[in-house]
């Protein structure tokens, strides 16, 4: 076979899978020699060559299996391409709409993708996407649920303190282990408000699990991080049918509330380390992301992110040039907010730095604590708590946090009282409707099992929180003249209940437009990725 004097330019195709590269003639002749005296070529690949002087003309040369295309493009072809000073450019394939790229191997050490990990007190999840295509970006991390990308923040270790699982699957298997054996295992959930409720936080700050034991909080999360991780290359990899991707490859963006401290700052960064995400050597590779920009980005980006949607439309409008929004997260743990101006670069100015409190939906779960102590007894929820630990989680973590995020303004909230509730109550010689009779609120009602509460009593869950949302909100407004959006992002920001009391309190006293944006609960975890991908976009307040 005669070597072709122009370059060449090689295309392996399978299904949705396209490699291409520009080789040298020489190049191409080596690989062909390689495969083309062995036979039958079956499979589902096709390779072939695209002549660069004729776009037209496709030479197909057979078929070939993924996995062989793959171990020529790796073990034959590319080494090939430097003994015959070919000059090849970068490739990039997708499949099941995840790309990768692939380079030289003499090239700089360049991530290719960014993976972005957003632990919530409540809820957490990884996002990601390719430097080619950063809108683009895939949530996979539920397997379990497929109506949400977020599982549980709750990690379970056996009982020698080996990593046994973490969300969804951690919760199940808590809940299926023997009694006898229950107080061996360490489960532990919501432990990301350590961070904040510790004022003097130090590397030797430790987090309870279930059961009482201790471990270190920045132990906690290294090892929460380093499973995230191993779950997203492992994604990866399946989802692109092949075994080239590590740890450094990747910029990993992990998100923190904006008003943790610096300290708190620093131990997730350490944490990131010791999780196997980077090393101090690397630290360009791990990017620290505060929730509110993060969210700022997947609001600007929803154009791009989702066309087609009004709410997308309408979102992006508080990111014109010379706009100024104040954007509030609500999280599961705390409440940040700040105020930004779009400049006309498009980049995005902090006007005040983020603040707030420890006001988010965990704090409604604790007045309804409160309402059952009233009703049963302290004594007895507490006893029901220490001793039936899985259940009071089963009972706040699953069926209070769904009914509190889907309650509509005036509605009646109903929570449903489990079955090892009642026989626990049954077995301490009284009754839940006895206890309801007791209490003697027409505003608290047994119906069916469930324990009603009117929206009077529903107030009392929901206000005190609220009023201190409001008065922060508020002093912010009044210290920054000129604000035309307050957009609502995070997970609480969900709740019908909270948008309707933010827009009767501000729409009209100061001339704005409350905005929710598409699922807001995802906004942290997907505009981390954006940020991890230009971190420069944002000109911090000194």
């Amino acid at each position: 076979m005669d070597i072709p004097e122009a370059d060449l330019q090689l295309c392996i195709k399978n299904g949705s899978c396209i490699i291409t590269m520009t080789v040298s003639g020489a190049a191409f002749i080596h690989l062909m020699r390689h495969i083309g005296v062995r036979g039958s070529l079956d499979g589902c690949g096709i390779l072939g060559v695209l002549h660069k002087i004729d776009a037209e003309a496709l030479i197909s040369f057979g078929t070939l299996p993924w996995a062989t295309i793959e171990r020529l493009v790796h073990k034959v072809f590319i080494p090939s391409l430097h003994g015959a000073q070919s000059s090849a450019k970068s490739t990039v394939f997708s499949q099941h709409g995840i790309e990768k790229k692939y380079k030289e191997q003499d090239t700089s050490k360049e991530e290719l993708l960014v993976v972005a990990i957003d632990i919530g007190t409540t809820y957490s999840g990884y996002a990601m996407s390719f430097k080619s295509q950063k809108y683009v970006i895939h949530t996979i991390f539920n397997r379990t649920d497929k109506n949400t990308s977020k599982v549980p923040t709750a990690l379970l270790l056996q009982p020698d303190g080996i990593f046994h699982s973490l969300g969804n699957e951690a919760l199940l298997h808590y809940n299926i282990i023997d009694e006898e054996e229950l107080n061996k295992w360490m489960y532990f959930s919501r432990f990301k408000m350590k961070f904040h409720k510790t004022a003097n936080l130090s590397r030797h700050a430790t987090v309870a699990a279930a059961n009482g034991k201790e471990l270190l909080a920045k132990r906690l999360f290294a090892v929460f991080l380093e499973h995230v991780k191993n779950d997203a290359i492992n994604q990866i990899k399946t989802n692109a049918a092949c075994d080239v991707i590590s740890p450094q490859d990747i910029k990993w963006v992990i998100t923190v509330p904006a008003i943790w401290n610096d300290k708190a700052k620093q131990i997730m960064g350490e944490a990131a380390y010791e999780g196997g995400l980077a090393s101090p050597r690397h630290s360009e590779r791990v990017v620290i992301a505060l929730e509110p920009e993060a969210a700022a980005l997947y609001c600007r980006a929803l154009h791009h992110i989702s066309p087609l949607s009004q709410d997308s439309e309408d979102t992006t409008l508080a990111f014109e040039p010379e706009t100024r929004y104040l954007l509030a997260d609500f999280g599961g743990g705390t409440v940040d907010a700040t105020v930004h101006e779009v400049q006309s670069d498009n980049r995005i100015r902090e006007l005040h730095h983020a603040t707030g409190g420890a006001w988010g939906g965990v704090y409604i779960d604790q007045n309804y604590v409160q309402l059952l102590e009233r009703i049963f007894g302290e004594k007895m929820i507490e006893k029901f708590r220490s001793n039936h630990q899985r259940d009071w989680t089963d009972m706040m973590l699953t069926k209070f946090e769904s009914a509190k995020r889907n309650i509509r303004p005036e509605g009646t909230l109903y929570l449903e009282l489990t079955r090892p509730f009642y026989d626990f109550m049954n077995g301490e010689a009284t009754s839940i409707k006895e206890c309801i009779n007791r209490f003697d609120n027409d505003d608290v009602r047994l119906v069916r099992g469930y324990l009603s509460l009117k929206y009077p009593e529903v107030k009392k869950l929901f206000e005190p929180v609220f009023s201190n949302i409001c008065a922060h909100l508020k002093r912010l407004l009044e210290n920054h003249p000129g604000v035309k959006f307050m957009i609502l992002v995070g997970g609480f920001a969900s709740s019908e209940l909270l948008q309707t009391y933010l827009k009767t309190k501000f729409e009209s006293s100061f001339g704005l437009r409350v905005i929710v944006p598409p699922h807001p609960s995802f906004s942290v975890m997907i505009g981390s990725v954006l940020f991890g991908h230009d971190p420069s976009v944002f000109i911090r307040k000194r």
